[in-house]
This record gives structure tokens, sequence and C-alpha cells, in this order.
């Protein structure tokens, strides 16, 4: 055998191409890098074979979706894009009219609530006012008009009365008259009962308001009738036990040149 061919000289001889000598070592050594390098290969091949088929299906479902988008009318296209458009800005219309009636409604109740506390308050206004009038004239105010000072304005008596007592009354349940102390609260009487509007024009009267009130014997007597200017007019004034008494003439209350009080 030519000792080329015999492996057992090969072991001992076989030299690089520089001529050194290679150990059983190193040939493992670099027999285990190309094995790794032809797995790292393998691996990238495995990889860009992934991303040629990912890219293949992509591909196959853009062109399924072109050939589906070339299957669609383009006026339908249109017709269908236009009416979507239309269908919106009717939906802003209709959301702005809503807001818009919103707003109005708003508005409205909140001039209707308001409009409604006025009435509320000059209702009871005129009610306690009407219960002020009746209540002072019934215990003898007088009607004519006088000067709280020399030269000044005429004054008549239930004005300073309303002036003076009005602050301090409230209503409840919708007539009734609460007369409120100076303190706020409900002003009773000896009885611890609230006092009336009666009660009340009766300390008037007998305090410092009396100037406001008929002498007594005039508001209740029955004797020479008494009389009242208003106006630069003389009014008769006659007391309820004078009219049940018929003292009053009809003729004469009918035309206003005499009442009752």
């Amino acid at each position: 055998m030519p000792p080329e061919l015999d492996p057992s000289q090969n072991l001992a001889t076989d030299t690089d191409l520089s001529g050194a000598t290679e150990t059983p070592d190193q040939g493992e050594a670099d027999i285990s890098k190309l094995l790794k390098a032809l797995e790292t290969e393998r691996e990238n091949r495995k990889k860009l074979e992934a991303q040629i088929k990912a890219g293949t299906a992509k591909e196959r479902e853009a062109q399924q979706t072109l050939e589906k988008y070339k299957q669609i009318d383009p006026e339908r296209y249109e017709k269908l894009l236009k009416a979507e458009q239309e269908r919106e800005e009717s939906d802003l219309i209709r959301k702005k009219n809503f807001e818009d009636a919103k707003i109005r409604y708003q508005q409205e109740t909140e001039a209707s609530r308001k409009a409604a506390t006025e009435w509320q308050l000059k209702f009871e206004a005129n009610v306690i006012d009407t219960a002020i009038k009746t209540s002072f004239f019934e215990n003898g105010g007088k009607r004519s008009s006088f000067n709280l000072e020399d030269g000044g304005e005429e004054v008549a008596p239930v004005e300073a009365i309303l002036n003076l007592i009005r602050p301090r009354l409230r209503l409840e349940e919708g007539s009734k008259v609460i007369i409120l102390s100076r303190t706020g609260e409900v002003e009773l009487n000896a009885e611890g009962r609230p006092k009336t509007l009666t009660e009340k024009m009766m300390e008037f009267r007998k305090g410092s308001m009396g100037a406001l009130f008929e002498p007594q014997n005039n508001a209740s007597g029955g004797g020479m009738t008494p009389t009242a200017t208003q106006g630069g007019q003389t009014y008769k004034v006659f007391s309820k036990d004078q009219a049940r008494a018929g003292k009053a003439s009809i003729d004469e209350l009918a035309s206003g040149k005499a009442f009752v009080q």
C-alpha cells in the first residue's frame, strides 16, 4: 500500500497548508464550530422561509381584498358614502336642535319659576295689606289724611300703619296672617297665643299711634255723628252699632258721603 494511503501514516504526518501539524483536539474544535455555523445557517433559513410564507399569505390576503374591492360599483359606493355623510349631518342637526330646545326649555322654566315667585310675593303682599287695612278701619282708624310736618305732604293714617307693621307680618297657609316680634319670633298675647291684628291695632290705638285712630267716643258712640275729611271732602262716619240701628242713611252710604267703620 502506498504510504500516502495508510491511515496511520496520515494521523502522524497530517499537516495544514502552512506546514504545521494539527492535533486531534484542534480538529474536533473546528468540527464543532462548523456544526454550529451550519445550525445557525439552518435556523436563519427557517426564519427566512417563514417570513416568505407569511409574506405570501399577506399578499394572498391583499389580493383577495383587492378582488373584493374590484367588485364594488364606484357609483353605488359614492351614493352610500354620500348617504352616510348626510346621515351624520342630520344627526348633528338633530343634536343641535335638541340642545337648543333644552336650553330654551330651561330658560322658559326659569322664567316661569321667577314669574310664579313674583306673583306669589305680590299675592301675599296684597293679602297682608288688605288684612291690615281692614283691621285698621274696623278698629277706628282715621280715614282723613294729615300732615306729619307743617307744610309737608299729607299722609293717610292707614299708610302710616301699613309702613309700620307690614315688615313684621308673615302669611301662612295662604291667608293666615302671623305677627312677628322684633326678634323675628311669633308675637304672643297675654294668654300665650299668637297675637291677632285686632289686638295689635288696639295696642296702637292705646299707645303712641293713638293719633291715627278716631277718639273712642266717636268711633263707637251713639251721640253726634262723627265726620272725617279727606281731599277737602267731609264724610259722615257711622259705627257698626249706629248702622244696625238705622242711623246711617242708605242714600249717603250709596253715594259715598258716609261710611261705616
